[in-house]
């Protein structure tokens, strides 16, 4: 190295140089230690923050959610008695029908031409007796008379006239009068069974044939519901069962809550369903806006526990919750839960001075924490 550059100037800049850098490393190392210590010293450094609610003893109201569809209380299945071809252009699901209105009508041209048949011979049977009526039951003539002019002029044969004589009885046997009205009056059931009147005011909620089928005894046609008389049926916790009386009122509204309608607990099944371990409890709804399959949800006010408290689920684990002592040292208690919801629970084993911590994730049991 050229000692001439290293002039007394030059020297002296070094130095301090030197002298800076040993100042920063001692001050450094006398200022890092205090500061550490400061902050392990701050206990809010180390402690959880929490968040808590304060207790309130007071009577609960035992309110249980509920769910469920509304079904026609008035709901038949209709089935074909005899055959025919089906006819009504109105049998469509959707349609309603009056009380008492033709829902359908099988047409069976072969057994209607029998049946007229069948009743000529039996006119034409009853004629060729009149002699001996009036001649060996002259009391019996006028009555016999008029019934002969009825079934002749009716559509439907009339009620056979009863007789006080045992003996003209077996005259009418003899000649085959009553066993020929009864094969009569045997087709005009059938034939009856032929249409299908609505038993209620009501709706078709299923049709599976249409006008034109050719339908055979015992087929399934469809579903009637009727349109004034609903029920909705939910499922309980078996805990809840106490709480089921009935006559119990609800209040069910539909999902978007824009109309609403209130009902009355008329049944209940006491049987615990094995695999969903739920009991089954039916409600009488009212209300004009009703519709079979509508989903509704409602609360059932089932009483009051009295002196107890609500805690959110949330806060609940294993019936223990946590708590913050006076020292905001976190503690497990432990409660007895007496009714809970997906949201709630109602209470016992609390104070209102006791510091309920909502989330307790993570916690220990001693661990100190900020609320």
């Amino acid at each position: 190295m050229n000692h001439k550059l290293l002039t007394p100037a030059f020297r002296a800049f070094i130095w301090s140089v030197i002298f800076i850098i040993i100042t920063l490393l001692v001050v450094r190392k006398m200022t890092t230690p205090s500061d550490q210590a400061t902050q392990q010293d701050d206990p809010k450094s180390k402690s959880k923050k929490v968040q808590t609610q304060k207790i309130k003893i007071e009577d609960q109201t035992v309110q249980i959610d509920l769910t469920g569809n509304v079904q026609s209380d008035q709901k038949i299945d209709l089935y074909a008695e005899v055959s025919g071809t089906l006819t009504g252009a109105r049998f469509k699901e959707g349609n309603r029908f009056k009380k008492g209105a033709l829902i359908l009508s099988l047409e069976n041209q072969e057994d209607q031409l029998n049946y007229q048949a069948k009743k000529s011979d039996f006119i034409a049977l009853l004629a060729s007796v009149m002699g001996d009526i009036a001649t060996d039951y002259p009391s019996e003539k006028e009555t016999w008379q008029n019934f002969l002019q009825k079934v002749t002029s009716e559509k439907r044969l009339g009620a056979l006239p009863s007789s006080l004589q045992t003996k003209f009885t077996v005259f009418l046997s003899t000649k085959k009068i009553l066993s020929t009205y009864y094969s009569l009056k045997a087709m005009e059931e059938r034939l009856r069974k032929s249409n299908i009147y609505a038993p209620f005011a009501g709706t078709l909620a299923q049709a599976n044939v249409r006008s034109g089928t050719q339908i055979r005894p015992g087929q399934f046609l469809g579903v009637f519901a009727g349109d004034s008389h609903f029920e909705l049926w939910a499922n309980f916790s078996k805990i809840h069962f106490k709480y089921l009386i009935k006559g119990t009122k609800i209040q069910m509204c539909t999902l978007d809550s824009t109309a609403c309608f209130s009902g009355t607990l008329v049944r209940l099944n006491s049987t615990v369903d094995s695999q969903s371990q739920m009991v089954k409890a039916y409600f009488k709804l009212q209300g004009k806006q009703l519709k079979e399959g509508q989903f509704l949800k409602g609360k059932l006010r089932a009483g009051t526990i009295h002196n107890a408290c609500k805690i959110p689920i949330e806060a609940l684990e294993d019936n223990k919750v946590y708590v913050v002592s006076g020292d905001s040292i976190v503690n497990l208690q432990e409660v007895k839960v007496l009714h809970r919801t997906e949201k709630e629970a109602v209470c016992r084993g609390l104070n209102e001075e006791s510091v309920l911590i909502l989330n307790p994730s993570g916690l220990r049991v001693g661990e100190k924490v900020r609320f």
